[in-house]
């Protein structure tokens, strides 16, 4: 559309500047017949003035001369007329092609803004997808990290009354036939480990010895 416009601007101007050249020329053809005629009417007339004593005749040259130069002052007018509308058609495509320039520059920065736009919508859709798979890859790490979590877990030992495995800091009862033997301090509220050469026993050996216990 914008191309279409442009060419149709610049043929117009071009048709119209050549079609004002050509009645240019033309008339600079007549100007130069025209003045050729009245330089010869003119000397003419300067000659009957001159050396003749000829009222009618020097009337006559004089209306002639005066005809040819009235003539050739419309043309030049008619050149004048011309060579301002040729400006001003030359004008006017220029102006045309600054309007299509600004139009096509308005475009080219409208297209420009949106690819960035497009761009920036598709790098955000990848960071979107990429933490999308960093995401699931971090899930599926847990996964395995907890299964395998879980089958260690399955197959260590269980300890305390709590019957879970070891963790922590643990106490042991010093009852070799205790069942259980190892607890954690929290489970049975152990605030400190007992010396070397202390002893300590959980609960049920302490009930069956009937030894107080330390904690």
């Amino acid at each position: 559309m914008l191309q279409g416009s442009l060419g149709g601007s610049f043929f117009h101007a071009k048709t119209a500047l050549n079609e004002n050249l050509k009645k240019i020329r033309n008339l600079d053809d007549e100007w130069c017949q025209l003045h050729k005629m009245y330089d010869e009417k003119f000397s003419e007339y300067t000659n009957v003035v001159l050396n003749e004593n000829n009222p009618s005749k020097e009337k006559l040259l004089y209306d002639e001369c005066y005809t040819l130069a009235g003539r050739i002052k419309h043309i030049s007018e008619e050149k004048r007329k011309l060579a301002r509308e040729s400006s001003d058609n030359i004008n006017s495509h220029l102006e045309t092609i600054n309007d299509i320039c600004k139009v096509i520059s308005d475009k080219i920065r409208e297209t420009s803004a949106a690819d960035a736009s497009i761009k920036r919508r598709g790098a955000s859709k990848r960071g979107d997808k990429r933490k999308e798979a960093e995401a699931k890859e971090e899930l599926e790490i847990n996964e395995v990290l907890n299964k395998d979590t879980v089958v260690a877990m399955e197959n260590e030992p269980i300890y305390c009354i709590c019957r879970e495995v070891a963790y922590g800091s643990m106490i042991q009862c010093d009852n070799d036939k205790c069942p259980i033997q190892w607890f954690h301090l929290e489970c049975v509220k152990v605030t400190e480990i007992p010396k070397d050469d202390e002893l300590w026993y959980c609960d049920k050996c302490s009930h069956k010895k009937n030894i107080k216990k330390k904690s």
